[in-house]
């Protein structure tokens, strides 16, 4: 089992968003903006059960295909004490 200790600081993603897919989608996760944000261009990324999960006043922009993050070194594996367990793993 690998443990990742908690990542506190922000992280660059890269995410592909399918924008031609505007509307709900069950536990998908969908790339949207809240009204009150669309000035700034703030833009959130959740996944909801149903439509009445989705905060009010939002817009769904597109649906999220695809996440690339980057190696962190919090997700360097701690070694176990067992020698044939840290080296193939």
């Amino acid at each position: 089992n690998i443990f990742f200790r908690e990542i506190v600081d922000p992280v660059d993603l890269v995410v592909l968003c399918d924008r031609s897919k505007t509307y709900f989608s069950e536990r998908k996760f969908l790339v949207f903006e809240l009204e009150e944000n669309s000035v700034d261009g703030v833009l959130s990324i959740g996944a909801f059960a149903s439509k009445a999960e989705m905060p009010p006043n939002s817009k769904i922009l597109g649906q999220v295909m695809l996440v690339q993050i980057p190696w962190l070194p919090s997700m360097q594996k701690k070694k176990s004490g067992f020698m044939e367990e840290d080296e193939y793993f």
